[in-house]
């Protein structure tokens, strides 16, 4: 799905996904299908958390004809942005694709713990650094190490799990930290658009729908107030 130019949003069922059962408490309460995204600048190609199709289907082998054209057509190195480690997804098989073509690299922040990655990063960041294709991060760090991308020219904030869809279509906030975070945020940048793991999409007036969030937890947000610009 094409959000805005050069930014695409795409999902895929998780292969290690159960539903949720109460009484045994095992499984999982988010949705199967997990989020990932794509985006485009002049100079860069960036995949954020990218999870592929299944395998041995047409689902599959469409996606990877899509982003094997991106990438021949661009002649440039692929970029892959980890938000947390338990979303090392399909990076190896990705970076493994195109590092030999045009070259790949994978990008985590330097608190994420790489003993039970399932792939081999190459780059570490901070807080602070500014990662290709002009991505700007904010660092959560409990109850797990988690980065907040914002993607500047396309207004588009990247949030993995500090951010979760309801059944019935609302926002939970599942971080303390980020409550505290969020209205700063707010009042710093320009958000657009939401892109998550575990919800659909926000494409448009994605500022009011946080500040709404914000608004319904007061007793995390230190009496903050926030304006909508």
């Amino acid at each position: 799905m094409q959000i805005a130019p050069g930014l695409w949003h795409w999902s895929a069922p998780h292969p290690d996904w159960s539903p949720w059962n109460p009484e045994k408490r095992t499984g999982f309460g988010w949705s199967r299908e997990v989020g990932c995204v794509r985006y485009e600048t002049r100079e860069e190609l960036v995949l954020i958390d990218p999870l592929t199709p299944p395998p041995c289907t047409a689902v599959q082998q469409l996606f990877w004809h899509t982003l094997d054209n991106a990438v021949r057509h661009r002649q440039q190195p692929v970029t892959i942005l980890l938000s947390t480690d338990w979303h090392d997804r399909s990076a190896q098989a990705v970076y493994d694709r195109y590092s030999g073509e045009c070259g790949a690299s994978i990008w985590i922040h330097e608190a994420m713990p790489q003993q039970e990655l399932g792939c081999k990063p190459t780059r570490t960041f901070r807080e602070g650094d500014t990662l290709p294709a002009t991505v700007q991060v904010y660092v959560l760090t409990s109850p797990h190490p988690e980065v907040l991308f914002y993607l500047p020219p396309a207004r588009a904030l990247v949030v993995a799990d500090a951010l979760w869809g309801t059944p019935d279509g609302r926002i939970w906030i599942g971080s303390h930290e980020f409550c505290m975070l969020l209205p700063k945020l707010l009042k710093t940048l320009l958000i657009d658009t939401l892109l998550l793991s575990h919800a659909a999409p926000i494409i448009s007036y994605a500022h009011e729908v946080l500040a709404k969030v914000v608004a319904e937890r007061p007793e995390w947000t230190e009496g903050s107030s926030i304006d909508t610009p």
